[in-house]
């Protein structure tokens, strides 16, 4: 079976097939970041790398950060040059609701999204994701916000550090002064 350009194999098993316009940049996966069919692939050229990846999502899972699932998939990714290339792709579901990285300033956009859902459940189950988040000292945080959702926050591309930093912490306790006030 010949195997198109942009399509990533499971063995003879074509996973998914792609288009350009479903391709966005990664620092860490070489060759990118691919969304389709509500699903994202994270695609690594090299096993440990997604090794790493899914070790550090299953952690935060196991310490309840709200963070998607992920599997691994050893497979062949075919270039648009039509180049066979081994990849580890990291897959999770694709998310929505509001997006934000809180290294980049989202901060206030953030606090301004979760003050609007102006429900104290939703700001509990925030502060729930958020705590955790903090206590496993997540760091670059960022992911997506959306109320209606259980939960409503949900953290994307995990990293640990040594501590968490401080933005997460103040996004900890702002949502902590919501969970407090009177409605």
């Amino acid at each position: 079976m010949a195997k198109n350009p942009l399509s990533l194999w499971e063995g003879e098993r074509l996973v998914q097939q792609f288009t350009e316009a479903d391709h966005h940049t990664s620092r860490e996966a070489e060759f990118g970041v691919w969304i389709k069919n509500g699903m994202v692939y994270k695609l690594y050229s090299k096993a440990d790398q997604a090794d790493k990846v899914l070790n550090l999502t299953n952690q935060a899972r196991t310490a309840g950060v709200p963070t998607p699932a992920m599997n691994i998939i050893a497979g062949t990714w075919i270039d648009k040059n039509k180049k066979s290339n081994n990849v580890w792709a990291g897959v999770t579901e694709q998310l929505n609701g509001r997006k934000f990285q809180l290294s980049k300033g989202h901060l206030k956009m953030l606090k301004t999204t979760i003050k609007n859902a102006n429900d104290k459940d939703v700001w509990t189950r925030t502060l729930h994701g958020v705590t955790a988040a903090v206590d496993f000292k997540l760091t670059d945080p960022q992911g997506f916000f959306l109320a209606q959702h259980i939960p409503p926050i949900s953290f994307i591309d995990i990293h640990k550090g040594s501590s968490a930093p401080s933005y997460l912490v103040d996004l900890q306790e702002y949502v902590q002064s919501l969970v407090n006030k009177p409605i």
